[in-house]
This record gives structure tokens, C-alpha cells and sequence, in this order.
């Protein structure tokens, strides 16, 4: 889902002061959980996050990970070049050569959708020795080791607008 075309920018509005924050957290090197309820844009904020960290250069390198069962499940998933591997050994060289990029160079960790947390996928808190930012999108409200930034709800006014946009009514 994430590496689908993100909204045009004339169609992605309401968001800027986050994506902006995005940016800053993605420069840094932290560690985010980027919360708030479903539907409210967290996946389309990271879309745009993506596309700006591209065309200015923020980052050198940008590692997607949909979440989907569990983070090891995820990794191998989206990191197909390590599929020959057992899932565990495949996890392990993920994280070896994501620390070996982040040290070299800038590197971003975007992993969509969070539903686990680190007591029920233990293997979540191996991500927080990264030596890369790492920006977690998620309804769940916090996880130990990482910021948390709240999406708020847009106000009535621009969710009005951002309706009328989308769905011409």
C-alpha cells in the first residue's frame, strides 16, 4: 500500500505541519510511532513523506515494510532478496545490513501499520538499536524505545474540503 502513487499534491492538503514534522523526524535519525485512529491518513502521510524525502533529498535510502502478521513475517516479505532463508536467519540479516547501510549512509525505516506490540512481537524491539530513523505508523498509542507523534483528527472545515475533493459532493 505504501508504494502506491501518493495523492497529488494539489489533492494532499490539511497535512502539511505534519508532513513537515515527518521530515524532521526522518532527517534525525529518530525513532517515531506515528499514532491516531483509522482513516485519519497515516498511510497517505508516509506516502507523501516518501516522495518529499526523494525529490529533497532527506534520506539516501528508504526501506518500506507493510506490517502484516508479525515483523519477522513483514522483513521477509519485503525484502525479497533474503527469501532463500529461514524467516529468523532472513530477520537477522535484514537488521545486519539495515545497520550496515545506516551507518554509512541516511537511512529511513517506514513500516506501515503496526497492529502488534512489542510484548505480543518481541522481535519489534530488536529495531530500536538501528542506526537509521524508523517511522511506525500504527493505532496503537505507544511503544517503549520511540516517540510518539499524534495525528489528530482534521478539523471539520478541512475534512469538508478534503471530502468534497475526493468524492465531488
Amino acid at each position: 500500500i505504501l508504494q502506491d502513487n501518493p495523492l497529488p499534491r494539489h489533492r494532499f492538503f490539511g497535512r502539511e505541519e505534519a508532513l513537515f514534522e515527518m521530515k524532521e523526524l526522518a532527517a534525525t535519525g529518530r525513532k517515531c510511532l506515528i499514532v491516531g485512529m483509522g482513516g485519519l491518513g497515516k498511510t497517505e502521510l508516509l506516502r507523501q513523506l516518501i516522495r518529499v524525502c526523494e525529490e529533497e533529498q532527506i534520506v539516501d535510502k528508504i526501506a518500506i515494510v507493510p506490517y502484516e502478521g508479525d515483523i519477522i513475517e513483514s522483513f521477509a516479505r519485503s525484502f525479497p532478496g533474503f527469501q532463500r532463508q529461514a524467516p529468523d536467519e532472513s530477520f537477522r540479516s535484514i537488521l545486519r545490513r539495515l545497520t550496515k547501510e545506516g551507518k554509512q549512509s541516511r537511512v529511513l525505516l517506514l513500516i506501515d501499520n503496526l497492529t502488534n506490540s512489542p510484548e505480543t512481537d518481541p522481535e519489534l524491539k530488536k529495531l530500536l538499536s538501528l542506526p537509521c530513523s524508523i517511522l511506525i505508523s500504527s493505532r496503537r498509542n505507544c511503544m517503549e524505545g520511540m516517540e510518539t507523534y499524534l495525528l489528530e483528527q482534521p478539523s471539520i472545515g478541512t475534512g469538508s474540503l478534503i471530502f468534497r475533493d475526493n468524492y465531488g459532493r
